[in-house]
């Protein structure tokens, strides 16, 4: 069973934990160019105290473990319009990865959006090569409304992002 819980210390440490060593490639690809390498405690307290209540930072516990595995933000982007942004999404280590995690929590965080902060939609972002999060997305209901090309290069190719979205009528 996975539980979804305001991040504390704990949760901020597991993260900068996750990408000790990675490069800002790496972050990018789940944080996009909010963080870069070397991600540090003071640089995720520091977003956090700058963003204010416009994001919510969440720590993915699994409960039956008793263990953090991952992290995922909700942003406020537009309160009147009910518009929210799901950013920053990692499941840390690679042996939680490909187990159905990713679907429950999306799920989960989508649910979360519509009830608790009244949004009428929901977006997020996914680079084109990656392939498996597009899949997760697509399951739990959200469709590509947007593609944005050649934002940079990775590994000699373009790299390009859909937006994605859901909205709160076509969510079951």
């Amino acid at each position: 069973m996975l539980r979804i819980e305001e991040i504390n210390n704990k949760g901020i440490k597991k993260i900068v934990e996750w990408n000790e060593g990675k490069t800002t490639n790496y972050i990018r690809q789940w944080a996009g160019p909010v963080y870069s390498s070397p991600l540090t405690e003071k640089t995720i307290n520091e977003r956090i105290e700058k963003e204010g209540s416009k994001i919510q930072i969440f720590q993915i516990v699994d409960v039956e473990n008793k263990e953090i595995i991952g992290t995922i933000e909700l942003v406020l982007k537009d309160k009147e319009k009910g518009i929210g942004h799901i950013g920053r999404f990692l499941i840390g280590n690679e042996e939680n990865r490909n187990k159905g995690f990713g679907q429950r929590v999306l799920k989960n965080i989508v649910q979360i959006g519509f009830d608790e902060y009244n949004l009428n939609q929901i977006t997020l972002a996914v680079f084109d090569f990656n392939k498996n999060a597009i899949s997760c997305y697509e399951k739990v209901g959200f469709k590509v409304t947007e593609y944005r090309e050649k934002l940079f290069k990775r590994e000699g190719n373009d790299v390009g992002s859909y937006i994605m979205t859901i909205k709160i009528e076509d969510y079951q």
